[in-house]
């Protein structure tokens, strides 16, 4: 047989958005469309958000504690969020957050230093994982007997994997303790 062709004679399909017609694939897990967006979208509302204190305090002699952290924040954040929108495009700097290639954990201070991504991406996650539950969308779709692709909640399934191909840079990687094997090959 060659490298092509399985020993069944069969050709093996290519991955990607092809892995939707695998015919051993039930119904198949939800995907994430315009995620770029989402950055864009933070950065311009933290940085409208920012434009509002300054103007509604533009009569005012300064701004109080509370108005400068305020201020302060959304201004982060909305530089945060446009560097990481920019960084998507161009698909680098998925190493800034910290993410263990080992172990698949987000350090603490990522956490901290990156409050405004990492939050806002949790949440709207969080939220997709519910309305995909409520659809009964599942957290991972077998494409290929004993070949999963999943999301963020695969973990959820409690399966034991022989390995892991963990493509994610924001999140902690839940399944990387019940697989033999884990490679982190992160991507916006």
């Amino acid at each position: 047989a060659s490298p092509r062709t399985r020993l069944d004679g069969t050709t093996p399909r290519r991955l990607g958005l092809a892995a939707y017609n695998f015919p051993h694939a039930g119904q198949q897990m939800g995907a994430v469309y315009g995620v770029s967006l989402k950055y864009v979208a933070l950065s311009v509302v933290s940085g409208l958000g920012a434009r509002a204190v300054l103007l509604h305090e533009a009569n005012a002699d300064s701004l109080d504690t509370s108005q400068a952290v305020l201020l302060s924040f959304l201004c982060y954040t909305s530089l945060l969020n446009g560097v990481i929108a920019i960084g998507f495009q161009l698909g680098v700097g998925m190493g800034m957050l910290g993410k263990s290639p080992s172990t698949g954990a987000v350090p603490l201070w990522s956490y901290v230093a990156f409050f405004g991504f990492h939050f806002p991406t949790w949440l709207y996650t969080s939220l997709h994982h519910l309305k995909d539950r409520a659809m009964r969308v599942p957290t991972a779709t077998e494409v290929e007997p004993g070949w999963w692709v999943g999301g963020r909640y695969a973990a959820d399934l409690g399966k034991q994997w022989a390995g892991v191909i963990d493509m994610t840079c924001e999140f902690p990687e839940g399944c990387a303790s019940t697989t033999e094997q884990y490679l982190l090959q992160p991507c916006w």
